[in-house]
């Protein structure tokens, strides 16, 4: 089975930067609950005085930063797949690998 490795890298890139547009928003809403119930769902401690302030120029850094980063290793990695899962007919044989015909027997073509 071969991988699109276009597809696969739009795909991923717009499912991170969809998870990263919701999560920015919950934070931009409603920042202090949101921070309280990830960190201790996630970290187990209070981290609020962490906190960073969003802006529109943060949001639309980090939405194009983690989309385009995470298509590029989804690329990567469908190109990758695709490279190390090749078909023994693709993969071009040596000469001690072929089979030769008897002598006197048609050749395959």
């Amino acid at each position: 089975m071969k991988l699109d490795v276009r597809a696969a890298a739009l795909a991923a890139g717009s499912i991170a930067a969809l998870a990263y547009a919701l999560c920015t928003a919950f934070c931009a809403l409603v920042p202090e609950s949101t921070v309280v119930y990830l960190t201790t769902a996630f970290l187990h401690m209070d981290i609020t005085g962490l906190y960073r302030q969003i802006t529109w120029r943060t949001f639309i850094i980090g939405l194009l930063g983690a989309g385009v980063v995470t298509g590029v290793v989804a690329g990567a990695t469908a190109w990758l797949y695709n490279r190390l899962a090749r078909t023994d007919a693709e993969r071009p044989l040596s000469a001690n690998q072929r089979e030769f015909a008897a002598p006197g027997e048609p050749h395959e073509q």
